[in-house]
């Protein structure tokens, strides 16, 4: 019972750091692409390509 404890856990976690590593380069693009003059299309348009 404890390794199927510890084998959640360590799904859990590595659910949470993939979701992290995905939303994270977006969090830091969106402002950049703001202050560069991209309309909310155009950063979405960029933020789709820079997701593949």
């Amino acid at each position: 019972m404890e390794i199927l404890r510890k084998n959640i856990l360590v799904y859990y976690g590595a659910n949470f750091l993939l979701m992290i590593a995905q939303s994270l380069p977006h969090a830091i693009l969106t402002p950049l692409l703001l202050s560069k003059g991209l309309s909310l299309s155009g950063i979405l348009l960029v933020q789709t390509f820079f997701s593949f």
